[in-house]
C-alpha cells in the first residue's frame, strides 16, 4: 500500500467512525500527517490528488479539510443534487467512482476540471460526456444556453490549417478560400463543453494548439495576429487508445482528471440487463405495440460475446425487435414476439454459456416466468432518429396495395434488414474512415462542397431527420454541375415538379432558405426552377427502393482500371450496383468478352444492361452480348469516372429508361465533328515514377484545359513505372507509338511523339503548346527548348492542385531545400528540369506516405550497394522532412530520388 492509498485508508475510516458518532467526518492534512507521522506538504499532495480522482472532496474555509466523497453531506444551496444521473445504469455500482470523478470535475471551481474519457468503443463515453454538461446545467456551474460542442478529431488529422479554422475560426484572407471571418467551435462553446471525440487522432501540434487556451483562456483566430480572444471552456477528451503513446504527456498533465469507463464484460450481468430493459423498452416506445421477450432470448442476451459493448447491444436488439415487428405486421399477430429462433447465430450462442458462467441471477432467469412483457407506452420515438419500424410499415403497406403475398413481402424488407445490419456490425467492429469526402473533394469544389454541407445541416435540423449520405453526394453533385452552367450561362428546363411541391409544403420551404443560403455562400444567383429540385431530393427515400433499375457494367483495358471507376462510384452513392470487368493487355478479347456473358446475365433485372466501355473490341461486345442473351444492352464509349458515376445515380432512378439514358450520358463524352464525318481521337500519354497517383493529378490538369465540347477528343493515359527497366520495355510497345504526346517525369523516347517535361509543362512553354493543341490551333506539337528561370510561385500553384493535404508553398520550400543539399554534397548544380521533377516527385511522394501508401521499387538493394554515397546523402537530405511530418521515408521511395540524381549526373556527363 503507497502512501496516498494509507492517507485515503485513514481519512476513510476517520470519516466513519466521526460520522457514527454524530460528528463531522472531515479532517486537515495537519491532524493526518500528525496520525500517520507523515510530512505535512506530503500529506496535503497526496489529498489534492484524491480530489482530482473524485475519491474525496475539499471544503472551503482555514484551515482547508478534506472528506470522503461518500461520507460529504452538501449544503442546503447544494442539494439541488441533479437527477441527470439517476437513470444511467451503473450509478451505484460498476460506474459509481466514474461519476463521483465527473461530477466534482465539473464543480471544481472555477470552470471545472479538463477531463478525458477512456475507453473501449463502443462504452458510453460520449452519453456519458453528455450527462457530465446535463449536470453542470442542474448544479448551475453552467448556463443553461451553453453549448455541448462536439469536434471529431479523426476528420481533420492531416490539415494543419483546417483544425485550426475547426477549432479557433479565422479572419477574411486567412488562406484560400477565407472569404469571411468565421467564428470556431471554441467561440461557440464558450461557458460550455468542448467535446473532442477520437482526441487520440489529434497531432501533437493540434494538442499544442489548445495549451493556451488551457492555460490561461486565451485563443486567437487563424490569421489574427495582435487580438487576443477569451473563452471559458471545459474540454472533455475521449478515446479509445493507450492514453501515454497516443497524447503528449505536456498535453496529459493539463487533463488532470481522468476517467476510464470498463468494457460491457466487466460490468456486473445485474448491470447488463438493466441495459436490455432498457434498449426494449425504447424500442417499445418507437413500435407502439406490446413486445413480448422470451428468458432464453434475454439469457443469450446477457452472456454472448459483444466486443461493441454497449453500442453495439443497442445495435443488435434494435435489429431483433425490426425482424420480430415484420413478423407481426405480416401474420397479423397481437404482439411482437422476441423469440430464440430469431436470433443470429452469434448471439445463440451466449444460451450456450450458461451452463458453464455459474450466476445467481441466470440461475434465477431459468426459472422464472417464460417470457417478459413490454407493454404499450407511447410511441414517441426520439426526434430525429431513424424509426426502422415506420419503413418496415411503409413498405408492408405499399406492397400490400400491390397484391405481394406476405412470404414475398417478408423476403425482400429481410433483406433490407440484412444490409442494415451489417452496416452496424460493421459500425461497431471496425474503425470509422473518411475517405467518401476525399473522394467527392476530388471531383467536386471544395467551396461548393462545404456550402452544401452547410445547408444540409440547416435541412436536418429543419425537417427532424438525418438525410441518406446517397442524397447528399446527389445534391453536391447538382449544385456543382449547377454552378458550372449558371457560370456559362446555360439554362435547364423547367420540369413538372408541380405535385411535388403541392404535396411536400414543408420540404418546399426548406428548399427555398437553402437557395438563399447558396446563393450567400457562393455568391450567385440560384435560378427559380432550382427549387423544384432541391424540394425533389428534400423528399427522397432513405434507403434505395424495391423495384427493378438498369443494370450498369464497366468495362475498360488495363489491371484495374474498370474496377477503380466503379468502386469510386459505388463507395460515394453508398451502393454495390456498379460492376467492372477489366481487360488486361494480355487476355484474349472472347475470354472478357465470356466474363461480359454471364455478368450480363447476373444483373439484368429486366431493365436492359448499360455498358461503359473504353475504347477498341470492347465496343463492340454489347451487340454480341444482346444477341448471345436477349437482354437489352446499350453502349456509352470513351467511359471516364465522372460518367460511372453519373450513370449509376440515374440507372438507379425509379422508371429510368435505358434508351435515353445512353443517350444522355454521349453527350457527356462525345460531340460529332460535322466537319470531317467522324472524330479525331488524339491520345496524350502521362508518365511518372511515382505512381498513378501523381500521374493522374497531372492528367487532371490537362483535362481541366480541354473545353467541354472537345473533351471526346481526346484520350488521356496514365503510365507509371517501377525503374528503368520497366521504362525500357515500354519503349518497345506498338501501341504506344499512335500517341501525339507525352507529359511528365519520363520520356519513352517514341518516334514521332514529342516529349513534354513536367518543368517545361510546369514553367516552360509545354501547357502553351499542348493548350494549341487542344484548342485545335495546331494538329501537331512542335518540340522546343525553353531556357526561362523557374518561377517558383507557378511551381507552388501546380503543387496546389496536385497536393490535398500538405501545404503546397512550405512543401516546395522544404523539398527545393533537400534537393539543394543532395546536389552540394554530390558537387552537383541544380537544373531547372531537375527541381521540378524532384520537387513535384517529392512532394506527392510524401503525400501518399502520410496516407500510409508506400509504393516498391524493384531494384532498391542493387541502387543502395551500387551507389552507396548517392543513396545516403539523399536519405541524409530527406531527414528535416521525416522530422516536419513524423513519417519515415522508406527506401524504396528514395530509390525513385536517388534514380532522378543518376539520370542528372548522366545527361550532365553527356552535354
Amino acid at each position: 500500500m503507497n502512501r496516498k492509498e494509507k492517507i485515503f485508508q485513514y481519512l476513510s475510516e476517520y470519516a466513519r467512525i466521526q460520522t457514527d458518532s454524530g460528528q463531522e467526518p472531515e479532517a486537515d492534512s495537519g491532524y493526518i500527517a500528525e496520525k500517520l507521522g507523515l510530512d505535512r506538504s506530503n500529506v496535503s499532495r497526496d489529498l489534492n490528488e484524491l480530489v482530482r480522482e473524485g475519491l474525496t472532496v475539499k471544503l472551503d474555509g482555514r484551515p482547508v479539510k478534506f472528506v470522503p466523497a461518500e461520507f460529504y453531506r452538501k449544503p442546503e444551496a447544494e442539494k439541488r443534487e441533479s437527477k441527470e444521473f439517476a437513470f444511467m445504469i451503473g450509478e451505484d455500482g460498476s460506474l459509481k467512482t466514474q461519476i463521483q470523478q465527473g461530477k466534482s470535475a465539473v464543480l471544481y471551481p472555477p470552470n471545472g476540471l479538463h477531463t478525458l474519457l477512456a475507453g473501449p468503443t463502443g462504452t458510453g463515453k460520449t452519453t456519458f460526456a453528455e450527462k457530465l454538461y446535463q449536470y453542470a446545467k442542474a448544479m448551475k456551474v453552467m448556463k443553461e444556453d451553453a453549448g455541448f460542442i462536439v469536434f471529431n478529431c479523426a476528420e481533420y488529422a492531416q490539415n494543419q490549417e483546417l483544425i485550426l479554422s475547426q477549432l479557433f475560426g479565422h479572419k477574411k484572407g486567412a488562406f484560400t478560400g477565407a472569404e469571411k471571418d468565421k467564428p470556431g467551435l471554441v467561440e461557440k462553446a464558450d461557458g460550455g463543453i468542448l467535446f473532442l471525440d477520437e482526441i487520440h487522432r489529434l497531432p501533437p501540434y493540434g494538442q499544442e494548439m489548445l495549451f493556451l487556451l488551457m492555460d490561461k483562456g486565451c485563443y486567437r483566430r487563424l490569421g489574427e495576429t495582435e487580438e487576443v480572444r477569451k473563452a471559458s471552456v471545459l474540454i472533455i477528451g475521449a478515446t479509445t487508445e493507450n492514453l501515454n503513446t497516443t497524447l503528449l504527456k505536456t498535453f496529459l498533465r493539463r487533463m488532470p482528471v481522468v476517467i476510464y469507463l470498463p468494457s460491457l464484460e466487466k460490468r456486473p450481468l445485474i448491470e447488463r440487463l438493466r441495459l436490455i430493459e432498457e434498449f426494449f423498452s425504447a424500442e417499445q416506445k418507437k413500435i407502439g405495440a406490446p413486445i413480448q421477450v422470451y428468458k432464453d432470448v434475454v439469457i443469450a442476451l446477457l452472456l454472448y460475446s459483444c466486443p461493441g459493448n454497449i453500442g453495439q447491444l443497442s445495435a443488435d436488439i434494435q435489429l431483433l425487435c425490426a425482424r420480430a415487428f415484420l413478423e407481426f405486421k405480416v401474420e397479423q399477430k397481437e404482439v411482437v414476439e422476441i423469440n430464440f429462433e430469431i436470433l443470429p447465430s452469434y448471439i445463440q450462442n451466449g444460451r450456450l454459456e450458461s451452463s458453464k458462467k455459474k450466476s445467481d441471477l441466470i440461475e434465477f432467469l431459468q426459472y422464472s416466468e417464460d417470457y417478459h412483457m413490454f407493454l404499450d407506452s407511447e410511441a414517441d420515438g426520439e426526434p430525429g432518429t431513424e424509426n426502422l419500424y415506420m419503413e418496415i410499415s411503409k413498405k408492408y403497406e405499399k406492397f400490400l396495395e400491390q397484391g405481394r403475398s406476405g412470404g414475398e413481402i417478408s423476403d425482400i424488407i429481410e433483406d433490407d434488414l440484412e444490409q442494415y445490419m451489417n452496416a452496424l456490425l460493421k459500425k461497431y467492429d471496425m474503425k470509422k474512415e473518411h475517405y467518401e469526402k476525399k473522394n467527392l473533394l476530388k471531383i467536386i469544389d471544395a467551396k461548393v462542397y462545404y456550402a452544401v454541407e452547410d445547408i444540409l445541416q440547416f435541412a436536418e435540423i429543419k425537417l427532424g431527420r438525418k438525410m441518406p449520405e446517397r442524397i447528399k453526394v446527389g445534391i453536391a453533385m447538382h449544385v456543382n454541375a449547377m454552378t458550372e452552367r449558371i457560370s456559362k450561362g446555360i439554362m435547364l428546363k423547367e420540369k413538372e415538379l408541380n405535385d411535388i411541391v403541392l404535396n411536400h409544403p414543408q420540404e418546399f420551404q426548406t428548399a427555398k432558405v437553402m437557395l438563399r443560403l447558396l446563393e450567400e455562400e457562393l455568391g450567385i444567383q440560384v435560378p427559380k426552377q432550382e427549387i423544384g429540385y432541391f424540394t425533389m431530393f428534400l423528399c427522397a427515400m432513405d434507403e434505395e427502393a424495391i423495384y427493378p433499375k438498369i443494370a450498369v457494367i464497366v468495362m475498360a483495358h488495363g489491371e484495374s482500371t474498370a474496377s477503380s471507376m466503379a468502386e469510386v462510384a459505388n463507395k460515394l452513392l453508398k451502393t454495390g450496383h456498379c460492376h467492372a470487368i477489366d481487360m488486361p493487355l494480355d487476355v484474349p478479347a472472347e475470354e472478357a468478352l465470356e466474363k461480359a456473358v454471364v455478368l450480363a446475365k447476373e444483373t439484368d433485372e429486366g431493365r436492359g444492361v448499360l455498358v461503359l466501355a473504353d475504347m477498341g473490341s470492347l465496343l463492340m461486345f454489347p451487340e454480341m452480348i444482346e444477341k448471345r442473351t436477349g437482354i437489352p444492352v446499350k453502349t456509352v464509349p470513351m467511359v471516364s469516372t465522372i460518367m460511372v458515376i453519373e450513370a449509376v445515380r440515374k440507372a438507379m432512378l425509379r422508371g429510368a429508361d435505358i434508351d435515353r439514358l445512353a443517350k444522355e450520358l454521349r453527350q457527356i463524352g462525345k460531340v460529332f465533328d460535322q466537319k470531317h464525318g467522324e472524330q479525331n481521337i488524339h491520345t496524350i500519354l502521362v508518365t511518372c515514377f511515382t505512381g498513378q497517383g501523381t500521374a493522374l493529378k497531372l492528367s487532371e490538369i490537362i483535362r481541366d484545359m480541354i473545353p467541354a465540347e472537345q473533351q471526346s477528343r481526346f484520350k488521356i493515359r496514365c503510365m507509371d513505372f517501377e525503374g528503368m527497366d520497366a521504362v525500357k520495355e515500354a519503349e518497345g510497345q506498338e501501341d504506344l507509338s499512335g500517341a501525339d504526346a507525352v507529359v511528365g517525369t519520363v520520356d519513352l523516347k517514341l518516334p514521332n511523339v514529342p516529349f513534354i517535361s513536367v518543368d517545361e509543362f510546369v514553367v516552360g512553354d509545354g501547357m502553351a503548346r499542348l493548350s494549341e493543341m487542344i484548342q485545335g490551333q495546331a494538329e501537331t506539337v512542335c518540340e522546343t527548348k525553353d531556357e526561362a528561370v523557374m518561377d517558383e510561385k507557378l511551381l507552388t500553384g501546380t503543387l496546389e492542385q496536385l497536393l490535398y493535404f500538405l501545404n503546397p508553398k512550405k512543401m516546395a520550400g522544404q523539398a527545393m531545400e533537400s534537393l539543394k543539399e543532395s546536389v552540394r554534397a554530390l558537387h552537383m548544380e541544380v537544373t531547372r528540369e531537375l527541381a521540378v521533377r524532384y520537387v513535384i516527385h517529392l512532394c506527392c511522394m510524401l503525400e501518399r506516405l502520410i496516407q500510409e501508401e508506400v509504393l516498391p521499387h524493384q531494384e532498391t538493394e542493387i541502387l543502395k550497394k551500387k551507389y552507396k554515397h548517392i543513396f545516403d546523402t539523399v536519405k541524409k537530405s530527406l531527414r528535416p522532412l521525416e522530422d516536419c511530418l513524423h513519417l519515415q521515408i522508406p527506401d524504396s521511395e528514395t530509390a525513385y530520388l536517388v534514380e532522378m540524381i543518376l539520370e542528372e549526373k548522366e545527361s550532365c556527363r553527356l552535354d
